[in-house]
């Protein structure tokens, strides 16, 4: 059989066969060959035996796409069994005498009537876990990787409500994406390796099992609701890579007590970044720090003191509300410092131990916004020099409200 092969994108392609000396003249629409050992990367492979992917499985079938080189992508599983444990054979396997290679995951193993008890290994093959491939995979005690994986999709583990283990992420790995460990039972200190440059939003959301996470310095922001409702997160290790930190970041996370803003270049952070955090005690904000953001703080009622380097240039609505254990009296004032120029409405309503308040801009004055002092029981509001005070005075916003303007005083 000799094949001859006339390719033209503009033009049909014409294959002319010659076989025991008959020349014959196909016409075809065709643009492009596979050679014979080569597999169609749409080709697909359904309802093979699970003991062929697994061979401690109970039962079940399997399906899988056929990528280049052979590797396989799993892309459905029906009533497979794994009551001790599934490692896919190391990610290989063997099927009409081909051997395939394990390289993506986009099966879910909770549909279907499939279920994972125990340990369950991914294997050095695969690259890609896709979305909600184990999601709600609640027999499974430990989740073990292998250099190889790269993307872990979004809601992959999530509801692995059983996992005792703190799971190593490999080198390999590039990204976690939204919600992948969301209401994961994963345990202990989790530190994020040095080449993942994308954390999702939501990714350890409600994970009540983690003490501590230590994030690389490839990351440059600390995405939405990244850390929200883990109950029992005590610290976590910021590089200064990070620059800003999402709305509701670690929001609601009450053992939380360590997080040193003083040290590091973050320059935002973002709505109800740590809302209701009620163990953090002391909070000192770095140059770098420009905007804190509405009710980024409120309800962290065991704040005792708040250090603003000057350099931050706006206070949000309602970001120290109700920060009920801040005390600032006549020998130690709040201070204002000169480069803020904007406190939100709210913004330390229901501070009742702030009695004293020192505003150190001699330029300009402070925009007056409502109810930013409510319920704190201020007493005095200290500025530098009898004109400042005129300011105020005779600026109209302040006029508003009388009683907050009757409390501006002179530094003596």
């Amino acid at each position: 059989l000799i094949t001859l092969v006339n390719r033209d994108m503009n033009k049909k392609v014409k294959i002319f066969s010659l076989l025991f000396g008959s020349m014959v003249a196909i016409s075809s629409s065709i643009l492009a060959i596979s050679t014979l050992n080569s597999c169609s990367s749409s080709k697909e492979v359904n309802g093979v035996s699970a003991r062929i992917l697994d061979s401690n499985v109970q039962g079940g079938k399997f399906s899988f796409k056929i990528l280049e080189n052979n590797k396989v992508d799993i892309t459905k599983v029906d009533e497979l069994i794994a009551p001790s444990g599934l490692d896919f054979n190391g990610g290989k396997f063997k099927y009409n005498d081909v051997e395939y290679q394990i390289s993506d995951i986009s099966a879910s193993f909770t549909n279907n009537n499939s279920s994972i008890e125990r340990e369950l290994t991914i294997p050095k093959t695969v690259e890609r876990i896709g979305d909600w491939a184990f999601s709600n995979c609640s027999k499974i005690t430990e989740i073990n990787f292998n250099e190889g994986i790269q993307t872990i999709g979004s809601h992959a583990f999530s509801e692995t409500t059983n996992v005792i283990n703190t799971p190593i992420f490999p080198k390999t790995l590039k990204e976690i994406r939204n919600y992948a460990f969301e209401g994961s039972s994963i345990a202990g200190d989790i530190t994020l390796s040095e080449n993942i440059t994308k954390l999702g939003e939501a990714a350890f959301k409600n994970c009540n099992a983690i003490k501590r996470i230590i994030f690389n310095n490839k990351l440059t922001y600390i995405d939405k609701c990244t850390c929200m409702d883990m109950n029992e997160l005590e610290a976590v290790e910021i590089p200064t890579s990070i620059t800003e930190i999402k709305e509701s970041a670690f929001s609601n996370c009450p053992k939380l007590k360590d997080f040193d803003f003083n040290g590091g270049k973050i320059e935002k952070i973002g709505t109800k970044a740590f809302w209701h955090c009620t163990g953090i005690e002391h909070l000192v904000f770095n140059s770098e720090i420009k905007l804190i953001g509405d009710n980024a703080f409120e309800g962290c009622s065991s704040i005792a003191s708040v250090d603003f380097n000057n350099g931050i240039k706006t206070i949000g609505d309602a970001a120290f509300k109700d920060c009920t254990g801040l005390l600032y009296v006549e020998d130690n004032p709040l201070v204002i410092v000169p480069s803020i120029e904007s406190i939100g409405a709210h913004a330390f309503e229901g501070c009742r131990s702030i009695s004293h308040i020192s505003i150190s801009n001699r330029e300009k004055i402070l925009p007056y916004k409502s109810n930013m002092f409510e319920a704190t029981y201020v007493t005095k509001i200290i500025v530098s020099d009898q004109e400042t005070k005129e300011k105020y005075n005779n600026d109209n916003n302040w006029k508003s409200n009388p009683d907050l303007l009757a409390k501006i005083t002179v530094n003596e």
